[in-house]
């Protein structure tokens, strides 16, 4: 029985089965927990904060966080998604998750990661839940180069939000990448 448990994709580790004395069984697991969604073919799947691809398609839902633009196919269920995109999708989703605006970050956009579609544009981009609202991220965490730094990003985000009660200050799109006491508006 444990090594059922243990191919089924919500169970991370089986702890212990065992029969009582009253012809019961009783099992302990660790349970891997979604933390994002991710498109693939007409619906979505979920993964866990390592990657883990969960059982099962699912429609979008909202109150899940999305990682768009991943460019590996989705794995058997169980089995760790391949690929980088995707761990610094879930990396900086994961930064974000603890502040009082995450709740307005809808996911990330992962497609140019390492800028691999335009070597000049953000690699990362959050999204916000408007609309086509974005944030440039810049780099993946740790991939920084002549530009800020998490923390930086992360401190321009609060101050937005505290000012505006926007992570966006209230425009559809920004970019927090370069300079670390200001936001630039694309296109302003």
């Amino acid at each position: 029985m444990a090594e059922r448990l243990s191919a089924v994709g919500w169970v991370e580790r089986v702890n212990f089965v065992r029969k009582t004395s009253d012809a019961k069984v009783q099992v302990s697991a660790n349970y891997r927990y979604p933390v994002a969604m991710v498109p693939q073919g007409d619906g979505y799947v979920l993964v866990d904060a390592h990657r883990v691809r969960l059982p099962g398609s699912y429609r979008y839902e909202p109150t899940w966080k999305l990682v768009q633009g991943v460019s590996a196919e989705a794995p058997e269920s169980g089995a760790v998604w391949s690929g980088e995109d995707l761990a610094a999708g879930l990396a900086v989703l994961d930064r974000i998750a603890r502040e009082s605006f995450a709740y307005q970050v809808a996911g990330v956009d992962v497609e140019n990661y390492a800028g691999r579609v335009d070597p000049y544009r953000s690699h990362l981009f959050l999204m916000t839940d408007r609309s086509d609202g974005r944030i440039a991220w810049g780099s993946a965490l740790g991939q920084e180069v002549e530009e800020n730094l998490a923390e930086q990003k992360l401190a321009l985000l609060r101050a937005n939000y505290r000012e505006t009660g926007r992570v966006d200050a209230d425009h559809l799109v920004i970019d927090i990448s370069t300079f670390p006491d200001r936001i630039t508006i694309p296109g302003a």
